[in-house]
């Protein structure tokens, strides 16, 4: 299932069968291709069945052989986790040996493994431009799959090839339950040829990058002479020779009861809509690295949902003149996945960090010291180091790898610092930046988390920025868990940050309208955060999102401030933005402006939650004291709003509801009470609001959008500061018109 889809509401993970035989669709119209088509699924199945009884006779017993590499929590002290300790264990099948890891996490077992007991790879997919001498072939066909048979160094339990209407149709039958089936298909000097590649042994991890590669490289000395090579791929006249998608069947996640895998084709990278899984999708891999982390795999997708193929096409010859003069427009999308899972694109890249960054460096009046926690692409760090007032990121990253891998692979759309002055061509390599190859967990908490007055702390300046562009608190990695529900960790965040600091962190795709409280799905590490947060010590928090980050869905983020200073720069007009930009913002060296999707209106529709966040975040049991207030509001609303009248202005001077009854000297704030309230109002009162006005203010909907507010609700010991409360940040406005009509 893809990042971004609605597997998420970040509800519970589905990750999806893809059992069903991969069909491949031939464009003809005549009633023996139907025939055709028919036969090459029987015999699919068929193959797959012999394949399985030979299987069980041959190898009855099928080990599962991998490395460990395990990470075990030690020295916890006050109950959290202080460092890691890596343990790598090695164990060999005959000639073959897999370095795959598998890691333990607080009793979270996750097996990094490429091989499953009953799992299996699958390619499907169609060749074109082929020499119909080739398709004719029964002896030249069987030879093919013979040498992609040795080259994957599997064994051919039985190979033939069965005359058909317009070709032939040939099947390999392997060991371990594995086969290769082919079809072609003539038409005069050229002709067409599907194929079916099935793997289920050991060897089952290298189905795309050495046994469809060959398969691949075999193809291209038979294509017709129309056919050419144009960035590596061949092309006959302007369509690609070969489609083909990738897919697992009995993946074992599909089973609740299973051990949860990290294979790099059961999450987005096979996606049956999108990337390998999509047989449309035109693909290019660039490179796969294993690191002691994770398995990196950076690839360049052309989908033509967003660039059709012959645009892709036209802007690499120069076919089309607008196209041509235009190419960064229609080339590929660059995508890199952890493990299978996307994490960023280049058609996503500047508007998912940007989105992630920018909100909350403008939210502060002065960001000196920033630190990033993750952000092993670069993206990030990037764009903390486009403001003049910054003198240090601070980036902690515990995949050496994955930040060099990226410097490598993802430069420059991701990580150049090339258009700053007194920089370096990486931003990795900017004077301004401290990369450090750590635990970023275990780091905050050595130095964070002990008493404010500590010496040890005295050693450490403190951050204005933490942003956090680390793991989804969806994921279903045990770490995840670590550290969304670890309030040791979050009150070292805390203690790291400056008076006025601020945290940013990404909290997986946004809420769909009618989907559950986070609390009942995988979306509780979500609620989870916002709870410690408030609970360590913020004072307010925002809740956002972006839809143009790549993930198909929208994307939340949140902000949250550890004093409320930060709420009238949060809420500034598009114009005072727009401002800010302009001061703060570094010149760039071509003279374009820097920040290339972020702006006044951009920040603007940040202001308030979207309404699916406040709907689920009311669907919390018990229901939150604010939702009940605005449900009381409406409920009560009718009469009483019928004989109000029209608005009128505030004057200048603040207007306080506090916590007690004497603080209520106004009528109108007795009125607006009774609104929601027909009861005692001592025993019922449970929403307070606080506005300070600035003098030149006469409009009181004009003065929520760019002052200091405070809410407070009543809990079972007295009245406590709301820092999260999305039903009263998208009401405020209209809570304040109610004041001035009385």
């Amino acid at each position: 299932m893809c990042k971004g889809q609605k597997r998420k509401p970040h509800q519970a993970k589905k990750k999806e069968s893809r059992n069903d035989i991969l069909s491949v669709v031939i464009i003809k119209k005549s009633y023996f291709v139907t025939f055709i088509f028919l036969s090459f699924v029987i015999f699919t199945i068929c193959g797959t069945f012999s394949s399985r009884i030979i299987q069980a006779i041959s190898d009855p017993h099928s080990e599962n052989i991998y490395s460990e590499k395990n990470f075990n929590e030690e020295s916890y002290e006050g109950g959290y986790r202080e460092n890691y300790e890596e343990r790598e264990e090695h164990s060999e099948d005959d000639e073959d040996s897999e370095d795959d890891e598998e890691y333990d996490l607080m009793d979270d077992r996750i097996e990094r493994l490429h091989e499953i007991p009953g799992m299996s790879h699958q390619i499907v997919g169609l060749c074109r431009g082929l020499k119909s001498s080739f398709l004719s072939s029964g002896d030249d066909l069987l030879n093919v799959m013979k040498l992609v048979t040795d080259e994957a160094g599997l064994t051919s339990l039985s190979m033939q090839c069965t005359l058909t209407v317009r070709g032939l149709f040939c099947d390999s039958i392997l060991a371990d339950r594995s086969h290769i089936l082919v079809n072609t298909i003539l038409d005069d000097s050229s002709g067409l040829l599907t194929f079916n590649i099935l793997l289920s042994g050991k060897k089952q991890i290298t189905i795309e990058h050495n046994f469809f590669a060959k398969l691949s490289q075999i193809f291209s000395m038979h294509y017709i002479d129309e056919v050419f090579a144009l960035m590596d791929k061949f092309y006959i006249r302007n369509i690609p020779t070969i489609n083909w998608k990738l897919g697992t069947r009995n993946d074992p996640n599909a089973d609740d009861s299973a051990p949860r895998v990290r294979n790099p084709y059961f999450d987005d990278l096979a996606c049956d809509e999108r990337y390998l899984g999509n047989i449309y999708v035109l693909s290019k891999h660039i490179d796969s690295i294993e690191t002691p982390f994770q398995r990196i795999d950076v690839y360049d997708f052309v989908d033509a949902k967003y660039t059709s193929h012959i645009s892709n096409f036209n802007s690499i010859i120069g076919g089309d003149p607008y196209e041509a003069q235009n190419p960064e427009l229609f080339e590929a999308n660059r995508v890199i996945f952890l493990d299978g899972v996307m994490q960023s694109t280049s058609r996503g890249n500047e508007a998912y960090h940007e989105a992630l960054v920018q909100p909350a460096m403008f939210a502060h009046n002065n960001p000196c010291r920033v630190a990033i926690i993750g952000g092993g692409e670069g993206a990030t760090l990037r764009e903390a180091l486009k403001h003049k007032s910054v003198e240090k990121v601070l980036m902690i990253d515990i995949d050496e790898n994955m930040c060099k891998e990226s410097a490598r692979l993802l430069y420059p759309a991701w990580n150049s610092c090339d258009e700053l002055f007194n920089s370096n061509q990486s931003c990795f390599d900017d004077p301004r930046s401290d990369v450090r190859y750590e635990d970023a967990f275990a780091w905050f908490i050595n130095r964070y988390s002990l008493d404010k007055d500590s010496d040890k702390q005295e050693y450490f300046a403190k951050l204005d920025i933490i942003i956090m562009d680390a793991l989804d608190p969806q994921d279903t990695v045990g770490f995840a868990s670590v550290l969304y529900q670890n309030l040791v960790f979050w009150q070292s965040i805390y203690n790291a940050l400056t008076d006025d600091g601020i945290l940013v962190a990404q909290l997986g795709d946004a809420p769909m309208l009618l989907d559950p409280a986070d609390t009942n799905t995988d979306g509780k590490n979500r609620q989870l955060v916002i709870e410690n947060l408030e609970e360590v010590g913020f004072q307010s928090m925002h809740v956002y999102e972006e839809s143009h980050a790549g993930f198909e869905d929208p994307w939340t983020f949140l902000v949250a401030c550890k004093s409320t200073v930060c709420r009238s720069n949060w809420y500034r007009s598009s114009a005072e933005v727009d401002i800010q930009i302009h001061r703060r913002i570094l010149r760039s060296k071509s003279g374009l402006p820097l920040l290339k999707y972020f702006d006044g209106p951009t920040m603007s529709t940040y202001h308030v939650p979207h309404k699916a966040v406040e709907s689920v975040y009311c669907r919390i049991e018990p229901t939150p004291q604010d939702c009940a207030f605005d449900q009381k509001l409406y409920r009560n609303q009718g009469e009483a709003l019928n004989s109000v009248g029209k608005i009128v202005s505030v004057s200048s001077t603040a207007i306080l509801l506090f916590k007690s009854l004497e603080a209520y000297v106004s009528d109108s704030i007795k009125n607006f009470i009774r609104l929601f309230n027909t009861a005692n109002i001592l025993q019922k009162e449970n929403f307070y609001l606080k506005v300070e006005m600035h003098s030149n203010t006469f409009n009181f909907e004009t003065v929520t959008k760019s002052n200091m507010t405070e809410y407070y609700l009543r809990n079972s010991t007295g009245f406590r500061r709301a820092a999260y409360a999305p039903v009263l940040e998208r009401r405020l406005s209209f809570f304040a018109n109610l004041l001035g009509k009385f």
